[in-house]
């Protein structure tokens, strides 16, 4: 369901029954990831102090150390159900939920949701610009948030579907959308649709990487 490479180069493998470490052609768990034998992790992200932030269906567990803490509701998020993580510049954690947006950092733990802001709930990626823009995917469209305050870019702005499944920049600074209909191109204010080679449009995007 999820991948993600370390510094030391293991790739990490979030499956439907807890998570997977490859290295030097070898498959292996860890002792200390043993409580997520029964998660479904939904992703996988490596910050810079080296932890793993895991989301699940159950809720966001960090690794690091050999030692896992677990974020539930109870610590603040809006919901357990795990969607994107992303470390930001100034090393906030957010982390995108069914219900809504959380932002964690070191101990504090924000929340953003339609009662204070957030143009939509359910939430399916996070990136951030070379401007230190926040860019967010959900079920309704585009949000950015900068400055305190979040902006919604729906179909109006270009979008070929309401529905985004997958936000990433790229070194050049292009900002690329995966929706339910197609790939899309942020540039001077509005989404562009990218066609494939034949003239046609992408369909479902489910994933952007950049290798």
């Amino acid at each position: 369901l999820s991948l993600d490479t370390d510094h030391s180069g293991a790739l990490w493998i979030g499956t439907e029954h807890g998570l997977v470490r490859w290295q030097d052609g070898v498959f292996s768990s860890d002792a200390g990831t043993s409580q997520l034998d029964e998660d479904s992790i939904n992703v996988i992200v490596e910050a810079r102090d080296n932890s793993l932030w895991i989301g699940t269906m159950n809720g966001l567990n960090r690794y690091r150390d050999g030692k896992l803490s677990r974020y539930t509701r109870k610590e603040g998020l809006l919901s357990n159900e795990i969607r994107t993580v992303f470390e930001d510049a100034q090393s906030n954690v957010w982390i995108g939920t069914a219900a809504g947006l959380n932002r964690l950092n070191g101990t504090n733990m924000d929340a953003f949701n339609r009662s204070n802001g957030l143009p939509e709930d359910s939430i399916r990626g996070i990136t951030q610009d070379r401007r230190w823009r926040i860019w967010i995917g959900s079920d309704n469209g585009m949000i950015w948030y900068n400055t305190g305050h979040f902006y919604a870019y729906g179909r109006n702005y270009g979008l070929s579907d309401g529905f985004v499944s997958a936000v990433r920049e790229d070194l050049d600074g292009n900002l690329w959308v995966g929706t339910h209909s197609g790939l899309n191109r942020f540039r001077e204010g509005r989404f562009f649709n990218e066609l494939k080679s034949d003239g046609t449009p992408y369909d479902k995007v489910n994933a952007i990487f950049e290798d």
